[in-house]
């Protein structure tokens, strides 16, 4: 889930319209085990939820996520801002790229994710790409 702006699309369409993850596939043109990235990106910033509603699992916002889609732009993306800096590997190279003025490589990425036990070793790879990613994101931001 590298796309901060996939994961902000799939915020905006389940406004009041929850989606399977076969539907959330379909719109993002993508397989069915991507919907699950971005379903989880989304529930580790604590956005989405998975709920049964008639025998299937859908995909819905949170209280959080419906809060955050309300508000005006700007104030959604500083929101988006410090829901991921509240993490410390974001908060981390956040502080790295406003030193350096870049975005650190995945292979540092992923060596602080296993001296931080972030996740285990199958899944370092995919994860240190997503967070350069949305460090990227954030730093487009800054860029506006």
């Amino acid at each position: 889930a590298n796309s901060m702006d996939r994961v902000i699309s799939l915020l905006e369409n389940m406004y009041e319209n929850p989606m399977t993850t076969q539907q959330i596939a379909e719109l993002m043109d993508f397989d069915l085990r991507q919907s699950d990235y971005y379903f989880n990106a989304g529930r580790y910033l604590g956005l989405f939820e998975k709920n049964a509603d008639d025998g299937q699992k859908v995909v819905s916002l949170t209280a959080l996520g419906n809060r955050i889609f309300r508000l005006n732009y700007k104030k959604r993306q500083l929101k988006l801002v410090e829901l991921i800096l509240e993490h410390r590997i974001f908060a981390d190279f956040f502080d790295v790229m406003m030193e350096t003025g870049e975005v650190p490589d995945k292979k540092e990425i992923a060596d602080e994710m296993r001296a931080l036990h972030v996740c285990n070793e199958g899944q370092v790879a995919r994860r240190a790409s997503s967070v350069a990613g949305w460090l990227k994101w954030i730093g487009n931001l800054m860029k506006l």
